[in-house]
């Protein structure tokens, strides 16, 4: 399996899309065929349909994307701001917070670098669900969304 069902969409919603005055959409491109499938008559994307019915998104694994620079680590800044400490504290049982808290202050590049490998290590077995702020771009059309011909979804955290 190259790909993965993970969290629900309310998930995204309440909490990746942001607070009030952040970021009010997101925006996802899919292909609504099957693009692996070389048969005469069309295949449909049953990952995207099962996703949109069951009401999660699906989640690829890094090694299946197709530009080879994604998740390449000299790309990319996975320092963790104080907001993800923070979150990462509270997704945290009660009685391992104030522990991790104290290692934080005395150690805080150690700290870091524990988040850091937490996430690389996530993404690597949960994948990865990709948004933009964009739903106009000609790019992503074409690149993410079957050649014009599959789909952008919007998310609105307000709904």
């Amino acid at each position: 399996m190259d790909t993965l069902k993970s969290l629900p969409l309310n998930y995204y919603i309440n909490r990746a899309i942001g607070p009030e005055g952040f970021i009010s959409h997101l925006y996802k491109y899919s292909s609504l065929r099957a693009l692996w499938d070389n048969k005469k008559e069309p295949t449909y994307n049953e990952n995207l349909i099962q996703s949109l019915v069951e009401s999660y998104l699906w989640h690829s694994l890094p090694e299946t994307f197709n530009d080879p620079y994604d998740c390449y680590d000299e790309l990319i800044d996975y320092t963790p701001t104080e907001q993800v400490i923070e979150e990462v504290l509270r997704m945290q049982p009660v009685e391992q917070r104030e522990i991790l808290k104290e290692f934080k202050v005395k150690d805080p590049y150690t700290f870091s670098q524990g988040i850091i490998k937490a996430f690389k290590q996530t993404a690597i077995q949960q994948g990865i669900c990709c948004f933009t702020k964009n739903a106009t771009s000609n790019l992503m059309w074409s690149h993410y969304a079957d050649s014009h011909r599959g789909v952008c979804l919007e998310f609105d955290h307000h709904i």
